[in-house]
């Protein structure tokens, strides 16, 4: 079940990346 480790990878990254990103550039929003 190497791909569900992998999605669960991406999925956390994404989360903190959207976080990071909303947080810095929020005037985008």
């Amino acid at each position: 079940m190497v791909q569900f480790r992998y999605i669960f990878l991406i999925v956390m990254f994404l989360c903190v990346y959207i976080c990071s990103f909303d947080r810095t550039n929020f005037r985008l929003g």
